[in-house]
């Protein structure tokens, strides 16, 4: 059976935030320092998928609410 595990963030100590931000900005920058990585996001985000990821939170319910209507 699967279990779900929920963490609070605020329990989550600061320097434990700031590592894991400095690991994943590390990674980030690994990943685009290829260049076919890089040309690959760009045409990605070109994409349908890719100009909705590039949304705010509340763009993407009001596209997402415009889309729905238009394919039903």
């Amino acid at each position: 059976m699967e279990q779900i595990v929920r963490i609070n963030p605020a329990d989550i100590p600061a320097e434990v935030y700031d590592m894991g931000c400095r690991i994943l900005s590390k990674s980030i920058r690994s990943f685009f320092a290829d260049s076919k990585n890089r040309r690959g996001y760009e045409e990605w985000m070109k994409t349908p998928e890719g100009q909705r990821a590039d949304l705010s939170r509340e763009e993407r319910k009001k596209y997402d609410a415009e889309h729905a209507r238009s394919t039903s």
